[in-house]
């Protein structure tokens, strides 16, 4: 009795130790969007029993790129994650599901189609016969009992019966008709999607773990994995508020993928760290110099011998007229030149670590869906409002209108990158411009559109030229304008005005400023602007003024200006 108990206690021992394959269905719980690729988490709930056994995820997209994949879990009791392989299972089905899906919504569709097309065959025939029956002849004249026909008497009967069959069947093959118009335009809106998603792939990947647990255990295994099809790009609107003189800036991200798998009540981080960007600084070899004699070295740009097995490279020039040390001298350079080429292409491609100290992270509030259909969806990421300094702008001689333009200091704590931004004043969008890389507590200048409130009138002045004679040598010319601006709001504004101001070349050109004709006030060359003139005030409500410029440009008579 005792011997058959110790062998059943062996063997309930031994089964409970077998290894099992423990197939892992998982759910995309968390997504991180990188501006090229996307980092997925997956997570499982798995009850791994006593003894060593393999968890396997099934079905995962055949792009998960094999290097990046992480693996870790917790339980219930203890248990450990050994290796993990990855396997590409091949199969005679497409491996998306939801292309799959379309796809055999496409064929029924078909199918139904066809059954259609068949049933509208079957109505043109007994059209078709029914015409037949119209054309019978009436009886012979001449009573032969061989040709038999329609009676007189029957010909109103027979030809309601007609009539009645084609209105029926005519109905019939115009409703089928508009059936098929219909059926025709889901196969199409079909298509469309299915082409907006379509990988074509056959195959996906298999990721087997590898655990062991001395107690039964309930786990929750989380699989971490990149891949490629999916990516974000920052869009901006700045709304300018003229009230209260604020301009608020609010981030959006864009996010399209095809990975193959929609991301489904996802946690969603945006991160601007791209993780194929090598981190290495380049290495910088020594530039070598030499003396030799004047004969130039012609280097003959291509050629590239490799000496025995070794694989490197030698550089050939053709060397003249150099002394021997010389000519070691060069080569020993060379051959150093190219050991470091040689161990520069052979760095290691190295990876950024995400990080909110080097790079921007954004979590999305609240979960959040994107379908992988390709299209662009738009996430809010985060608003910042500041007092903004109101001006505007004219280049008369250029365009006789103001531009208003908003000055602020952005407030975030997370630098902007470089996208579009569309302009909205007093809730009217204005257009559409591009926002390059904005850091924090740095001035940004926003235009906002022309400002209809502000008059602007230019005249042209014309001027002189005088020819340069016996005495005087040189050929002057004057410019004159004049340019008008009123203020047409109800509260001060600060208004610029800009003109050229010529630069000159060549120290035998001069260019002055006629003072007696310039409005005083000016300033030439604002913000390191070379070739501008500024003319910046404050404009009371209803205040018009006048700006009047001139300058003059001098050359040698013998010479003939250009650029004027």
């Amino acid at each position: 009795m005792k011997k058959a108990l110790w062998i059943f206690v062996a063997l309930f021992c031994s089964n409970a130790a077998i290894a099992k394959e423990i197939e892992a269905p998982s759910e995309i719980s968390a997504v991180t969007v990188f501006p090229d690729r996307a980092d997925i988490s997956r997570a499982a709930q798995v009850a791994i029993p006593v003894g060593k056994h393999t968890v396997i995820f099934n079905d995962l997209p055949a792009g998960l790129i094999t290097d990046s994949l992480r693996v870790n879990g917790k339980g219930s009791a203890g248990f450990t994650i050994g290796s993990v392989e990855t396997k590409q299972i091949f199969t005679t089905e497409l491996a998306v599901a939801e292309e799959k899906n379309i796809q055999d919504k496409i064929a029924a569709l078909r199918d139904q189609r066809r059954f259609i097309e068949a049933q509208i065959a079957a109505a043109d025939t007994g059209k078709t016969f029914l015409k037949s029956l119209a054309q019978n002849p009436a009886p012979s004249s001449q009573g032969n009992n061989n040709v038999k026909g329609l009676a007189p008497s029957t010909w109103q009967d027979a030809w309601h019966t007609i009539q009645n069959g084609m209105n029926e069947l005519g109905r019939e093959a115009i409703e089928k008709q508009i059936k098929l118009r219909s059926i025709d335009n889901e196969i199409n809106a079909l298509n469309s999607k299915l082409k907006s998603i379509s990988t074509g792939k056959k195959s996906f990947k298999q990721v087997r773990v590898n655990v062991e647990a001395n107690k039964n255990t309930q786990a929750r295994l989380t699989l971490q994995y990149q891949i490629r099809g999916a990516s974000w790009k920052p869009l901006y609107e700045a709304r300018l508020n003229s009230t209260d003189q604020s301009v608020s800036i609010v981030q959006y991200g864009d996010i399209s993928q095809k990975t193959g798998e929609d991301w489904t009540n996802v946690a969603l981080t945006l991160s601007t760290a791209r993780p194929t960007v090598t981190m290495q600084p380049p290495v910088l070899s020594p530039i070598w110099l030499n003396l030799g004699n004047n004969t130039p070295v012609v280097y003959r740009k291509g050629s590239k011998n490799f000496a025995g097995g070794s694989g490197a490279p030698r550089m050939r020039a053709a060397v003249a007229n150099f002394a021997p040390q010389e000519v070691m001298d060069f080569a020993e350079a060379a051959n150093e030149l190219e050991l470091d080429a040689v161990l520069e292409d052979a760095d290691f491609v190295k990876t950024d670590t995400v990080g909110t100290d080097f790079s921007g992270v954004f979590a999305i509030k609240g979960t959040s869906n994107v379908p992988a259909d390709g299209s662009e969806y738009r996430f809010t990421i985060g608003d910042y409002t500041s007092k903004a300094e109101i001006r505007a702008e004219i280049y008369p001689k250029a365009d006789a209108a103001a531009y208003l333009i908003a000055t602020l200091v952005f407030n975030g704590q997370l630098p902007l990158l470089p996208g579009q931004i569309s302009l909205f004043r007093d809730g009217d969008f204005i257009g559409n411009s591009h926002m390059d890389l904005l850091r924090p507590n740095e001035k940004l200048h926003l235009a906002f559109g022309q400002d209809e409130k502000i008059r602007v009138v230019y005249t042209s002045l014309g001027g002189e030229t005088s020819e340069g004679g016996v005495i005087t040598r040189e050929t002057k010319k004057d410019v004159l304008s004049r340019t008008d601006v009123q203020n047409l709001h109800k509260q001060p504004l600060k208004i610029a005005v800009y003109e050229q101001m010529p630069v000159s070349r060549n120290t035998d050109i001069a260019v002055k400023i006629i003072k007696d004709k310039t409005t005083a006030g000016y300033v030439i060359e604002p913000n390191k602007k070379v070739g501008l003139i500024q003319w910046e005030s404050v404009y009371n409500p209803q205040e018009k003024k006048e700006i009047l410029y001139g300058y003059s440009i001098s050359w040698p008579k013998d010479r003939i200006l250009l650029g004027m």
